[in-house]
């Protein structure tokens, strides 16, 4: 099965500022538009996801702190996960931490989109090859951002740095040789088309495949699942807004695997 977390890489973002001031949910655009100084900005969500190979479940957190105006702290744990195959072995745990910088070192002026970068860190916490490859990986971001009228354009181009796994075995138990390319990903997002309360939303990601073996690329790799095979993932999705910096989200994808995600969460900041 696919994930829709995935790897994310080094980033071009075209942007424009909402009332949270980064791609929240169920969005995984990076933007220049970093959160205020001492704030703080906290977002929870279900992800369920359905393909033909089975079932695969996950409960992502992510939690943004203003270091100061221009450069800010984005942790993103992942509480559950659940990987259930129609067949073969399934998995449960938690999943890998990410942890990202973000700073923005050109302010948006007329026609001139803002710019910045970030540096990502995975850091591998899941204990079970069917939910992390054990390896950390790095990814490094540009990032621009520009106001496209009402709305929030975003875009983003990356590369990561992948760890490579070892002590990997076939389903008979004979150890193998895998090797995981690095990544380069791409991001294109929209939002703020807004109705009162009610905010619509889309975005446009892939990957290039990690996966490598002396045999070729495949589209997924049956020893280590979330080893991208090369992604390519459309979202549509909607915020309602309670108050100001209170919303409800809801996300829907669908990836070039025939894989379904569904995502309701909710984004909360002070």
């Amino acid at each position: 099965m696919s994930s829709k977390s995935g790897y994310r890489g080094f980033s071009l973002v075209l942007a424009i500022g909402l009332a949270f001031t980064e791609a929240s949910i169920p969005l995984e655009t990076e933007t220049a538009r970093t959160i205020r100084k001492h704030g703080f900005e906290g977002a929870a969500a279900f992800e369920y996801q359905k393909s033909s190979e089975g079932l695969e479940l996950a409960v992502p957190l992510a939690f943004e702190y203003g270091i100061l105006e221009n450069l800010e702290l984005l942790v993103e744990p992942v509480l559950y996960t659940a990987i259930l195959p129609d067949t073969g072995r399934k998995a449960t745990g938690i999943g890998d931490l990410e942890i990202t910088l973000n700073y923005r070192f050109l302010e948006e002026q007329g026609a001139l989109p803002a710019f910045g970068a970030a540096g990502e860190a995975k850091v591998a916490l899941a204990d079970d090859m069917l939910i992390g490859t054990g390896k950390s990986d790095f990814a490094a971001y540009f990032i621009a951002s520009k106001r496209l009228g009402g709305w929030d354009v975003h875009g983003n181009l990356g590369y990561t740095w992948v760890g490579q796994p070892t002590g990997i075995k076939d389903p008979a138990g004979n150890p193998i040789k895998v090797r995981l390319n690095d990544l380069m990903s791409f991001s294109l997002a929209v939002e703020q088309i807004r109705f009162g309360k009610l905010q619509f939303l889309g975005e446009v990601s892939g990957n290039t495949p990690s996966f490598f073996q002396k045999a070729g690329n495949a589209p997924e790799n049956p020893i280590t699942p979330e080893a991208s095979g090369g992604e390519l993932v459309g979202t549509v999705g909607a915020r309602y807004f309670f108050k100001a910096k209170m919303a409800a989200t809801l996300g829907l994808s669908y990836d070039n695997s025939n894989a379904l995600l569904v995502a309701p969460g909710f984004i909360v900041g002070f």
